[in-house]
C-alpha cells in the first residue's frame, strides 16, 4: 500500500469518526479497532488518533465531563498532602512611588499554577485556554497581597483573567492587575536615599497543611523588571524570599518580593541644589560692597533669605510629617547660616566703624573743650593777680 493510499484511508477514517461524534443517532454502533503499522510516519498516527487536534464538540465534551460532579468548594487532594501552588509575575510597570502616602503602584500579570487531577483529560494533547467565566466553576487559590491598599483587576474590554488547562490537570490561572502597596521609607538620607519596596503574597485562609506557596522558577519567577522606567527612581534589582508566618489560626507561607530602588538626583540638582548654591554665593557679593551702602546690603541679604525659605517650603510640601532630620534639612540649614553670616558681617562692620567714628568725635570735642577752658583760664589769671 502506497503512502497516498494510506493518507486517503486515514482521512476517510477521520471523517467517519467525526460524523459519529457529531451525530445524534443513539443506536449502538459496532466499534472497530484499526491498528496502523509502527513504520508509518508519525503524522499519520496523529491524524488517525486525533491527539493534536480538537473541535468545539470535543472541547465541549471535555468541559462537560470534567465539570460534571466537580466541587469547586474543595481544593485538589482534599484531606491529603498540601497542594503546591506556584507564583510568578510579569511586572509591566511601576507607575508611581510616593513619599507623601508611602506607597508604590505596580501593574503586573499575576500567574498562579497548580495541579488538579479532577480536570485531567485524554481526548486531546492540546492545552485548553479558557476565559474569566471559568473562575466561578473551578477551585482557585485565595492568594492576596498582604501590604496592598487597593488591587483592582483590569476589565478592558472584558475582565482580564485567563485559565489554561493541560491534559494532566495542570492549571495556569493568570490575571492583569494594578496594586497600590504600602512602602515604608527611611528618609534620613533624602534625596540621596535608597529604598526597598515590598510585595507580600499570602494565602488568606489556607494554612501550610492545605497550600504550599512557592516561587515558580525562584529568581526567574519575576520577569519584566529590566524594562521598567520610572521618572523618580532607578531600579537597582529585585529579590524574592519565602517565609513562614505563624498566626493564631495556624502557619501560613508568605512570599516576599523586594524592589531595591535609588532616587534620581538630577531633579533635585536643577530644582534645589543649583538655585540654593547660586543664592548663597550671591549673598557674598556684599563683602565687596561699600559699607555705607546699607540699603543694597540689606536688600541682597533679606532677598536671599526669602528665596531659601521659599525653596525649603516647596520641599516640605512634597514630604510627609517626618520627625527625623533629613539630609536636605541639614543642607538648607547650612545655606541659611551662610546667608545669615553675610548679614551679620555687615552689622558687625557697621558697628565697628560707627563706634570708632563716635569715639573719635567725642575725643575731638573733648580736646576743643580743653582748649577753650585753657584760654579762659589764661585770661582770668592776670585779673586775679591785680
Amino acid at each position: 500500500m502506497g503512502i497516498r493510499a494510506m493518507l486517503r484511508a486515514a482521512v476517510l477514517l477521520l471523517l467517519i469518526r467525526t460524523w459519529l461524534a457529531e451525530g445524534n443517532n443513539t443506536t449502538s454502533i459496532p466499534e472497530y479497532v484499526f491498528e496502523l503499522s509502527p513504520t508509518m510516519p508519525a503524522v499519520i498516527h496523529n491524524v488517525f488518533n486525533c491527539k493534536n487536534c480538537a473541535n468545539e464538540t470535543v472541547v465541549g465534551k471535555i468541559l462537560d465531563r470534567v465539570l460534571s460532579g466537580y466541587d469547586a468548594r474543595l481544593r485538589p487532594y482534599f484531606g491529603g498532602d498540601p497542594l503546591p501552588v506556584g507564583i510568578s509575575m510579569y511586572v509591566s510597570n511601576i507607575d508611581h512611588i510616593s513619599e507623601v502616602t508611602m506607597d508604590s503602584k505596580v501593574t503586573m500579570f499575576f500567574l498562579q499554577t497548580w495541579k488538579d487531577p479532577r480536570l485531567a483529560y485524554c481526548e486531546t494533547n492540546l492545552n485548553l485556554t479558557l476565559d474569566y467565566r471559568m473562575a466561578d466553576k473551578l477551585w482557585v487559590p485565595d492568594c492576596y497581597f498582604l501590604n496592598s491598599k487597593d488591587t483592582p483587576v483590569h476589565d478592558m474590554s472584558v475582565e482580564n483573567r485567563m485559565f489554561q488547562l493541560h491534559p494532566d490537570g495542570t492549571v495556569h490561572y493568570g490575571m492583569r492587575l494594578t496594586t497600590t502597596a504600602s512602602c515604608s521609607m527611611d528618609l534620613q538620607k533624602y534625596p540621596l536615599d535608597k529604598q526597598t519596596c515590598k510585595l507580600e503574597v499570602e494565602s488568606y485562609g489556607y494554612t501550610v497543611e492545605d497550600i504550599m506557596l512557592y516561587w515558580e522558577g525562584d529568581e526567574n519567577a519575576i520577569q519584566g523588571t529590566e524594562k521598567i522606567e520610572n521618572p523618580q527612581f532607578t531600579l537597582l534589582g529585585k529579590k524574592v524570599t519565602r517565609n513562614e508566618e505563624v498566626f493564631y489560626t495556624g502557619s501560613y507561607v508568605r512570599l516576599v518580593l523586594k524592589f531595591m530602588i535609588q532616587r534620581k538626583i538630577i531633579h533635585y540638582l536643577v530644582q534645589v541644589y543649583w538655585p540654593t548654591i547660586i543664592v548663597t554665593i550671591s549673598s557674598w557679593v556684599t563683602f565687596w560692597m561699600n559699607y555705607e551702602s546699607s540699603v543694597a546690603r540689606m536688600t541682597i541679604g533679606l532677598t536671599s533669605m526669602f528665596i531659601l525659605h521659599t525653596i525649603n517650603s516647596h520641599l516640605r510640601e512634597k514630604l510627609p510629617e517626618f520627625s527625623c532630620i533629613k539630609a536636605i534639612d541639614i543642607y538648607m540649614v547650612v545655606c541659611f547660616i551662610f546667608v545669615f553670616l553675610s548679614l551679620l558681617e555687615y552689622v558687625y562692620i557697621n558697628y565697628l566703624l560707627y563706634s570708632r567714628r563716635e569715639s573719635s568725635r567725642c575725643y575731638r570735642l573733648c580736646r576743643r573743650a580743653r582748649k577753650i577752658m585753657d584760654q579762659y583760664r589764661y585770661q582770668l589769671e592776670p585779673e586775679l593777680q591785680c
